[in-house]
């Protein structure tokens, strides 16, 4: 018993033509896909560097509290002197422009992390894409085997 499958030369055309149609969106996929991933990497790297510097200001923040302690000492001795005031005054006005380096520098920090989230959360999504694309070229691939099987069989026949 055997079974004639008749395509038409348009049906081939067409699968061809959707065949080319799925690896172009395949290619472009992959593309993206690489495209995200570098600029993952290098949202990666930026967090590294803001966390770097986090910590350095974090340490800048201890020693400008270990001064802040030392120029109290040093009022207390020094009661009332205005030069010691001016020197006061400049040590706090540098301590306040440093922290808000550091709250600049935290803020920056917060949105990186978002935008790298953001771009992980992207990367899953095309993952999930290209994978879909990859079954349908398997069942392409499975397709035109059995297209195959079955004209080799309508020649013998």
């Amino acid at each position: 018993m055997s079974s004639d499958i008749k395509i038409t030369e348009a049906e081939l055309k067409a699968f061809i033509s959707e065949q080319k149609s799925m690896q172009a969106q395949l290619e472009e996929a992959n593309t993206i896909l690489s495209i995200r991933e570098e600029e993952l990497e290098l949202l990666r790297i930026k967090t590294e560097k803001y966390a770097e510097k986090k910590s350095l200001l974090e340490g800048k923040e201890t020693e400008l509290q270990s001064l802040q302690v030392k120029l109290q000492q040093q009022n207390q001795e020094r009661l009332g002197g205005e030069e010691r005031e001016k020197e006061l005054e400049k040590e706090l006005q540098d301590s306040l422009a440093i922290y808000r380096q550091y709250a600049e520098l935290f803020q920056n920090y917060t949105n990186v992390r978002v935008q790298l989230e953001d771009l992980e959360s992207q990367s899953g999504e095309f993952k999930k894409a290209l994978n879909l694309v990859q079954e349908l070229w398997r069942r392409l691939g499975e397709l035109e085997s059995k297209l195959a099987i079955l004209q080799g069989a309508g020649k013998t026949v």
